[in-house]
């Protein structure tokens, strides 16, 4: 089975032994982060021995081959906490240290487990309690909950965030924080999954696998996030368009693989699963640090990449879409937008294409861009809580579109036929829907979003298609 003999000569090597029987395992991804690091495993150390002080518990600093002093500064810092350091198995990428990580504390035995980055400026002792504690309460992941300025988190606020919860039903409002606390039956399930990533895409995995393997989820408030990378984001190639391709294709990949899932939410249309968030005792900071966003740079940028790199003969973005793109290109800065409704829609296609063509990934963080710095004009004069019903209703429309996902493959296109036809015999007229080769396009989405909300009573019909 994946996963059961995997790394086994390096753990060998590590003689862990002497960390049998391990409670708790906290694990610390590091690449060149020389700076934070010391910081970081004291404030763990501090946390496990002020929360679970008769826990056997074990920092794992997993390194990403740095080259910078980080090894050092891990030696350097001083815990009660018995710590290791370990140059993580398989290879680069932060999924492939998450999986040494875990590969460590399946063979010393931890019941619980929780992973902070090692960039962090803003980690706190709370945060292993937050983490940690609720997995000793039968829950199987803690997400992180942070309070962030508007501009942060690109990838989570315009993909994976309305993604997640349109796809799969399920409220995590940042499912690629960074932080989670995971319990050792979500551990072996994530070890034995065929689509483990040894990249960025490991934090969006954790989560969707979570949600659609139905694991007990609850969210952690922290606070305000603050690391390093954050500073980054203003320079997209650097840091931000390596991580959309690892990330979005781990979600495209996912949905591929909970296609079924996902067909049967579409058909179900309830409300998404509500997560308890939980908060510490006392006061907490909550008001996070501004993230600057040059929009005159974003918008230039943007129109530079979408005419020199996108590759559109590889997407099947319709005549009437991609007329929509090159306008948004000719527009003024000041006129510049990339509206909401367009970029699900076209989330969507690249969706589709990504089955035939993983390239179209280069296209779709270009465009990611353009949406992003449109968010960045749009919400430019509000406030971090105005900013985020912008969010929330792109959420609704990305929910409203679920439908094309399925509308240009043969066995969606095959279930909505029958399911019409189904609805026809019984309802007759009052469907009002003359034509069903209709289906796929904007009414026709729409179309079926009232029927499954309208047709409650309908379940041996839905049975007698998915069976027949």
């Amino acid at each position: 089975m994946q996963g059961q003999s995997e790394g086994v000569e390096e753990l060998k090597k590590l003689q862990l032994e002497v960390y049998s029987n391990t409670d708790i395992l906290i694990t610390i991804p590091t690449k060149n982060v020389a700076d934070t690091v010391k910081n970081v495993v004291e404030t763990v150390d501090r946390g496990l021995s002020l929360y679970f002080p008769n826990k056997k518990s074990l920092i794992v600093i997993v390194d990403g081959f740095s080259t910078d002093g980080t090894r050092e500064n891990v030696a350097a810092a001083q815990t009660k906490t018995d710590k290791i350091f370990v140059e993580q198995f398989f290879g680069p990428g932060k999924g492939n240290g998450i999986k040494t990580s875990f590969l460590i504390a399946r063979e010393v035995g931890a019941s619980a487990y929780a992973m902070v980055d090692g960039d962090l400026v803003s980690v706190q002792p709370e945060w292993i309690d937050l983490l940690i504690n609720p997995i000793y309460k039968n829950f199987d992941l803690v997400v992180p909950y942070y309070h962030r300025a508007k501009y942060d988190g690109v990838i989570t606020n315009q993909l994976a965030y309305p993604l997640t919860r349109a796809l799969y039903g399920v409220e995590v409002r940042q499912p690629i924080g960074g932080e989670f606390g995971l319990s050792r039956k979500l551990i072996l399930k994530l070890l034995t999954h065929p689509l483990f990533p040894g990249t960025f895409g490991i934090d969006i995995f954790i989560t969707t696998v979570s949600a659609c393997e139905g694991m007990r989820i609850v969210e952690a408030d922290l606070g305000v996030k603050v690391h390093e990378s954050t500073k980054k984001y203003t320079n997209p190639e650097e840091t931000l368009v390596p991580m959309i391709r690892q990330v979005v294709g781990m979600m495209f990949e996912l949905s591929k693989y909970y296609r079924d899932k996902i067909e049967a939410i579409s058909v179900a249309e309830s409300e998404p699963r509500t997560i308890e968030r939980i908060s510490p005792p006392g006061e907490q900071i909550k008001e996070p640090l501004d993230v600057i966003a040059d929009k005159e740079a974003l918008i230039s940028a943007f129109k530079e990449k979408y005419h020199a790199k996108a590759t559109y003969d590889k997407v099947p973005i319709s005549d009437v879409l991609r007329g929509k793109l090159d306008r948004i290109t000719e527009e003024e800065r000041a006129a510049f937008r990339f509206p909401s409704d367009l970029w699900a829609k076209i989330v969507y296609d690249f969706a589709i294409a990504y089955n035939t063509d993983k390239e179209v990934l280069d296209t779709l963080s270009i465009l990611l861009q353009g949406r992003f710095a449109s968010f960045v004009v749009e919400a430019e004069s509000l406030t971090n809580e105005e900013a985020e019903k912008i969010v929330k209703d792109q959420v609704q429309l990305f929910e409203q579109y679920r439908n094309l996902l399925f509308s240009k493959t043969g066995i969606g296109i095959a279930f909505q036929k029958l399911y019409l036809q189904k609805l026809e015999e019984k309802y007759g007229k009052t469907l009002q829907i003359k034509r069903v080769e209709r289906i796929g396009d904007d009414n026709m989405v729409r179309a079926f979003n009232a029927l499954f909300n309208k047709n409650r009573d309908v379940d041996k019909i839905k049975e007698n298609i998915t069976t027949g």
